[in-house]
């Protein structure tokens, strides 16, 4: 994890998953150079899920400032649509290029997620965000 506040609780081939160290907050760092398809969209949310459950986060973080991230459209259908997520109040993307902003805000407005989804450009708005979600 990259920052002294989020705690690591599991490493993917893709992935970093943990969590805030004092707020309700579920933290997904992407690798860089990953491909994600439709299994690694099932690992990812089979993971996140008890990990949510037993520390009782309600906001998410995903941070999307690796280089070259993409997921295929099982994958993004899967992310914008699960029971993983559907525990959660809000979700964030932090974004670090245009390239991968552009690819989040078309996630945000083609695969519609079940709740409120909002791309930023570093951590701290996102969580000034996510904690303004009821």
């Amino acid at each position: 994890m990259e920052s002294q506040d989020f705690l690591l609780l599991k490493e993917l081939s893709f992935a970093s998953v943990g969590r805030h160290s004092s707020l309700p907050i579920l933290y997904t760092r992407f690798l860089e150079q990953v491909s994600l398809g439709h299994e690694d969209a099932m690992e990812l949310v089979s993971i996140t899920l008890p990990i949510i459950k037993k520390h009782q986060l309600i906001y998410g973080i995903a941070d999307n400032r690796a280089d070259f991230i993409s997921l295929n459209s099982d994958a993004m259908n899967l992310l914008s649509d699960n029971e993983s997520l559907a525990l959660l109040k809000a979700q964030a993307a932090i974004t670090s290029n245009v390239a991968t902003q552009i690819s989040a805000n078309y996630f945000v407005k083609a695969r519609k997620p079940i709740i409120p989804f909002e791309v930023f450009d570093s951590i701290e708005p996102a969580i000034s965000w996510l904690l303004k979600q009821k």
